[in-house]
């Protein structure tokens, strides 16, 4: 067994943490640029991974707006100088308004590799999240069955037996409760669409500021309470185990200051080793 390397990545720094993405003329140029020394959690000829700030999406869609993949990949061709087109494949999608780790494939042979260890629970990603009210149970596990639904663009918990729908478990834990939020790890064996986000509004409270599901609260800049904390997993090619763990972005801090003050003794190890269900 090899110890993981812990790398911190520094949280999002700019002044009033504000994330807004201006054209500047040239490609790739953009205020407040991302990514950067401190987004930037990790580099090699077979990885990229950042730490996401709440507000972009992870790839190219219909707003046309600058993307997670897009902007790695200008900030790759000018680092290293390439002169060609530069392959750099999504392994793991966050939601636009979610901040938090996400790692990206240099190689073909990297993603391949990824996108296995992610179908066999082998990549283990904890979450960070807020949510309403106080959640009374320590820890639990939550099975569901989800569908996709296509008008509204969110996630809905249905019977087994429709058409399309797919099993979702999610674990978490209880790290910190004060003014009716509680503060919450969670853990995914499933990776369906919203699936933290509609989970959490069954069973624990909606996402603070998630009104798609429920949140009573109004969070500047459609700011989402979720963040992708700590990723794991075996490098593709040196088979070494790896561990990145990212800070919470400072507004998080700034909205709900007492709510971090009961949470300053975490455990290092939140949950026990990952085991799929």
């Amino acid at each position: 067994h090899i110890s993981p390397r812990v790398l911190q990545c520094l949280s999002e720094s700019w002044a009033g943490h504000e994330f807004g993405l201006r054209k500047s003329g040239a490609a790739g140029q953009f205020k407040n640029m991302f990514p950067d020394d401190q987004s930037v959690c990790y580099v090699d000829n077979h990885l990229l991974v950042i730490n996401k700030p709440g507000g972009i999406p992870s790839q190219a869609d219909a707003t046309q707006e600058p993307d997670v993949q897009s902007l790695c990949k200008d900030w790759i061709k000018a680092r290293y100088q390439k002169p060609g087109a530069v392959f750099l494949a999504l392994v793991q999608r966050l939601d636009r308004n979610t901040s938090g780790l996400m790692v990206l494939a240099r190689t073909s042979k990297a993603a391949a590799r990824l996108s296995a260890a992610l179908r066999e629970h082998q990549l283990q990603k904890t979450y960070l999240a807020v949510v309403e009210g106080n959640v009374q149970n320590s820890h639990g596990r939550f099975t569901d069955t989800l569908w996709k639904d296509p008008l509204e663009r969110k996630a809905v918990a249905v019977g087994k037996g429709r058409a399309g729908a797919r099993q979702a478990i999610m674990d978490y834990r209880v790290l910190a409760r004060r003014e009716q939020l509680t503060l919450v790890a969670v853990q995914l064996h499933t990776g369906r669409f919203h699936q933290i986000r509609c989970q959490a509004a069954l069973h624990l409270g909606p996402l603070a500021g998630d009104r798609k599901y429920g949140s009573s609260l109004r969070l500047p800049d459609h700011r989402l309470a979720l963040h992708c904390w700590r990723l794991e997993l075996e490098h593709p090619v040196q088979r070494e185990r790896m561990q990145w763990q990212a800070e919470l972005p400072a507004w998080w801090q700034q909205f709900w200051p007492q709510l971090w003050r009961d949470a300053l003794d975490w455990p290092e190890k939140i949950f026990a080793t990952h085991t799929p269900p």
